[in-house]
C-alpha cells in the first residue's frame, strides 16, 4: 500500500536523528505497554470498592488476553513480514523475525485503553494517548507498518467492547449488575 509505505518512512525516518529520542522510543517500544497494563490496574486499586476493582482487573486482564489470542490466530492464517526484513529497514533493537500483521503492541495497549475507557471516561483518553505512542514506537523502531498498527488497535478496541456487550447481556438475563 501507497499510504502504508509514505507513513512508515515519514515515522520510520526520524531513526537514527537523535540519540536521545531513539533510547525514548525504546524505552517505550519495550516497557510502556507492560507500564499502560499496570498503570491501568492501579488505577482501580485506590478505589474503595474491591468487588468493582475486581470486576475491573478481570475484565481487563480477559480483554486484553482476548485481543492478543486473536491476533495470534490472525497471524497463523496471513503472514506479513515485519519491515526491518526489508533491505534498507535497521531496526531500534532486537526483535525476532516474526509475522508483523497485526501488532500486539497494539492490541494490548489498546485493549488496556478501552478497559479503563469503558470504566472511566476521562483516564481512558489519557491511556489512549498512551497507546498511540507506544504504538509510534512500534513503526519508529521498524518492528511495524502502519496498517499493523491498525490492525492491531482495532482487536484491541473491537474486543474489549464486544465483551462488555456479551457480559452484560448475559448477566442481565441473570438478574445481575456488572457495571
Amino acid at each position: 500500500m501507497i499510504i502504508d509505505d509514505i507513513l512508515f518512512n515519514f515515522i520510520y525516518g526520524f531513526q537514527g536523528r537523535s540519540d536521545l529520542l531513539d533510547s525514548i522510543m525504546r524505552i517505550i517500544a519495550l516497557y510502556y505497554p507492560h507500564l499502560l497494563f499496570v498503570l491501568g490496574i492501579s488505577l482501580v486499586a485506590f478505589r474503595k470498592n474491591r468487588v468493582r476493582l475486581i470486576k475491573w482487573f478481570s475484565f481487563i486482564t480477559f480483554s486484553t488476553g482476548g485481543a492478543i489470542v486473536i491476533n495470534r490466530i490472525i497471524r497463523t492464517l496471513y503472514y506479513r513480514e515485519r519491515p526491518f526484513l526489508i533491505e534498507g529497514v535497521e531496526k531500534l533493537f532486537y526483535h525476532a523475525p516474526t509475522a508483523s500483521f497485526p501488532s500486539n503492541h497494539a492490541a494490548g495497549s489498546f485493549a488496556v485503553a478501552t478497559g479503563v475507557y469503558l470504566f472511566n471516561k476521562k483516564m481512558g483518553y489519557l491511556f489512549y494517548g498512551f497507546a498511540v505512542v507506544v504504538s509510534l514506537s512500534r513503526i519508529y523502531s521498524g518492528f511495524h507498518f502502519p496498517t499493523d498498527i491498525l490492525g492491531g488497535a482495532l482487536m484491541g478496541i473491537l474486543i474489549p467492547v464486544v465483551t462488555k456487550k456479551i457480559l452484560n447481556s448475559f448477566l442481565e438475563k441473570k438478574g445481575l449488575n456488572w457495571l
